[in-house]
């Protein structure tokens, strides 16, 4: 998704250290990961992506399908190997872990049983930080965090038409907080 009002908190917050960005084109994530463009300036990246844009298969499970949990760990742990190898151009990498709208109820009362949708995507996250836990300059962000602190307005669907940016503002103002912050 759209990452641009990130940036412009990122670049604009009070404070030290001064921020400058480079937004990575839209969707590219493991190309802008392998091989980063600024590398030799770049101090730091920032992975934040949809869940069902890095593992395929949760795409499955969004549309109520039975999925194959070992084909998404694995899809997981692919992940996880790109951010392993592309942190040799970063002096650290923060990755936002996965949440999903409240809008999305999934399967309801079922959301954390069986193949609930909720049930994957902890396990979806508990895997990344099984995954990430040795590397050292590879840190994760509490997504989750943000969207409970802004509350039922975290996520906006007109946003996410307009502008491919699926968080209302101050979801990014909390993100761009903590980002400084580390």
């Amino acid at each position: 998704f759209n990452l641009e009002t990130l940036g412009h908190y990122l670049v604009n917050a009070a404070g030290s250290p001064p921020v400058s960005i480079s937004i990575a084109p839209f969707g590219q994530v493991f190309p802008a990961l392998l091989q980063p463009a600024h590398a030799e300036t770049t101090d730091f990246a920032l992975v934040w992506a949809s869940p069902e844009k890095i593992v395929p298969t949760f795409t499955d499970a969004l549309n109520c399908v039975a999925v194959n949990e070992d084909r998404i760990l694995a899809e997981i742990h692919q992940f996880a190997d790109c951010l392993r190898e592309s942190q040799k151009h970063f002096r650290a990498l923060f990755v936002v872990s996965w949440t999903l709208p409240l809008y999305r109820r999934g399967n309801g009362i079922l959301s954390l049983k069986g193949q609930g949708l909720r049930k994957l995507l902890l396990k979806m996250n508990l895997k990344l930080a099984e995954e990430l836990e040795n590397c050292g300059s590879i840190y994760l962000l509490d997504g989750q965090r943000w969207m409970e602190m802004v509350g039922k307005t975290a996520y906006s669907p007109k946003l996410s038409y307009l502008a491919k940016t699926p968080f209302h503002s101050e979801v990014f103002r909390r993100a761009a907080s903590d980002v400084k912050a580390a």
